[in-house]
């Protein structure tokens, strides 16, 4: 079942100097994963849920980064953007003009944002949540690299509908579990199958486009996952929340268009630091079913000036 998500978010300010800045729409297609309390695989233990929730149907592209680029980093703060985006192995993102005026496009707006760290991707997450970079399901506060493990899933603003990255659980069950398989199963592949080539997904190199290794998302129209999802094996490895157990490395799933199989089977379970930062990395999100009306948000992050109007349609 595929819903859309379309924002129009409002710069957030004070609730007493509210203002009629408007950032570009974005709009991002979402598949509602049901079948909550689902066992976990007993291999890895990974992918049980109790919950339904709704991920993204794709990688976050670099056009849809390119307009929250343009909404929040005139003056990039964070290091959002990295000019390695506009490069050989980037996205296709460009930044032009002066610190203070940045503006920023996407010449290939289809392929998935890379060159992110897990910082730059929550932030993007709470723009999504309240309009602000700082605050949303992640409390951020200005730090441009915080303290690894101070930073967990804000379950206030998650339950209210804010949006997140996945969970390793949220991620893994998206990808490869599948109700009706033997009652209830994991494939070992996130294409419904346990046997995967290069024509099913972007990985081992096998898909050079011109000055990039990606492919657009969902180029592998004929192969998504049981929920409706693609991407998630190969084209970019992806971050999720989950912190392992070292304290220091939060997951990256899925494996990328340079990796092999063996990373984008359902056993592979790999983590990085959080600050890290390459061509092969990008991200998706995820949220809670269902997502409140906007004055929910408001209640919740009483301080901002939350001004994001929400529309769906599943079919």
């Amino acid at each position: 079942m595929e819903s859309r998500l379309k924002l129009t978010t409002l710069l957030s300010l004070p609730i007493l100097a509210l203002s009629a800045a408007i950032a570009a729409p974005i709009d991002i297609p979402l598949v509602t994963v049901g079948n909550a309390g689902n066992a976990a695989n007993p291999t890895t233990g990974y992918g049980s849920v109790s919950y339904e929730y709704q991920i993204g149907m794709y990688e976050v592209t670099s056009g849809q980064y390119a307009s929250f680029l343009n909404a929040i980093a005139k003056n990039d703060l964070y290091a959002l953007y990295n000019t390695s985006m506009g490069g050989g192995y980037g996205c296709g993102i460009v930044r032009t003009g002066e610190a203070g005026n940045y503006s920023y496009t996407s010449i290939t707006p289809n392929k998935p944002v890379n060159w992110v760290n897990f910082w730059s991707a929550a932030r993007f997450t709470n723009w999504l949540t309240t309009g602000d970079t700082e605050h949303g399901v992640y409390e951020l506060n200005g730090i441009v690299n915080p303290v690894n493990g101070s930073v967990v899933r804000n379950e206030v603003a998650w339950l209210a509908g804010g949006f997140a990255l996945a969970t390793e659980d949220e991620w893994y069950k998206a990808a490869y579990y599948d109700p009706t398989l033997n009652g209830g199963g994991y494939w070992k592949y996130p294409t419904q199958s346990n046997t995967i080539t290069t024509d099913d997904a972007n990985y081992d190199s096998a898909h050079r486009d011109g000055n990039t290794n990606l492919t657009d998302v969902g180029y592998f129209s004929d192969n998504p996952s049981y929920y409706g999802t693609f991407d998630q094996a190969g084209n970019l490895m992806e971050w999720n929340e989950t912190i392992f157990s070292d304290g220091n490395n939060r997951g990256l799933s899925g494996g990328s268009y340079g990796h092999s199989s063996d990373y984008i089977e359902s056993e592979a379970i790999v983590s990085g630091i959080p600050n890290a930062i390459g061509d092969f990395v990008g991200f998706r999100v995820v949220t809670i079913v269902p997502v409140p009306e906007p004055s929910t948000y408001a209640a919740v992050f009483g301080i901002l000036a939350l001004g994001v109007a929400v529309y769906r349609r599943r079919k």
